[in-house]
């Protein structure tokens, strides 16, 4: 849902499913015993308020915050064997939030087509035993195609903005009361 509030200025918020995760890199090695199956997967249900800025009618830019639920985890180690349930560097945290910096162009009036970059304010879990990193984050870059709906906003502006202006186009109207001696 986007609401304007100025020519230039509007805010918005959203519902997403979102799929994130990681996957341990392929190094080329003599031993092939080692597959380096490490994988990751963490789905979240995220909330994205933000405040957006117009410039004429073709480009928005984004800047906000999107707290998120985690709805689904699973995690391999190394060998392809399932962790989820004990994983060696503990359990992720359920709740995320991010900041977000989006920016996209509006196409036919009805579609946009953008890119968001999104980094996690919060670690979802510590870090690794012997690693120099400070935890694990999601950070992500993402790309978006949406359909824009606004026959809702063109009927309200045109109906219920009308109606309240030939409200207070009419002149005011007192009953009349008339007074009777007994």
């Amino acid at each position: 849902a986007m609401i304007r509030f100025h020519k230039y200025m509007s805010v918005s918020m959203e519902i997403d499913y979102s799929m994130k995760g990681a996957k341990a890199r392929v190094i080329p090695s003599p031993n092939p015993i080692s597959a380096q199956l490490y994988r990751i997967q963490w789905d979240y249900m995220e909330v994205p308020l933000a405040f957006n800025v117009h410039d004429k009618k073709l480009v928005m830019a984004s800047v906000g915050f999107a707290p998120a639920v985690m709805v689904r985890y699973n995690e391999r180690n190394y060998d392809g064997q399932d962790v989820t349930a004990n994983p060696p560097y503990g359990q992720p945290r359920k709740f995320d939030l991010s900041a977000f910096a989006g920016f996209g162009f509006i196409i036919k009036k009805n579609f946009y087509i953008g890119g968001k970059f999104s980094y996690s304010l919060l670690k979802i879990r510590g870090a690794w035993p012997t690693s120099r990193v400070n935890g694990q984050y999601n950070n992500v870059l993402s790309f978006k195609f949406m359909y824009i709906l606004d026959s809702i906003n063109g009927y309200f502006r045109y109906e219920v903005v009308t109606k309240i202006e030939n409200i207070y186009e009419q002149p005011m109207q007192f009953p009349t009361v008339s007074f009777c001696p007994v």
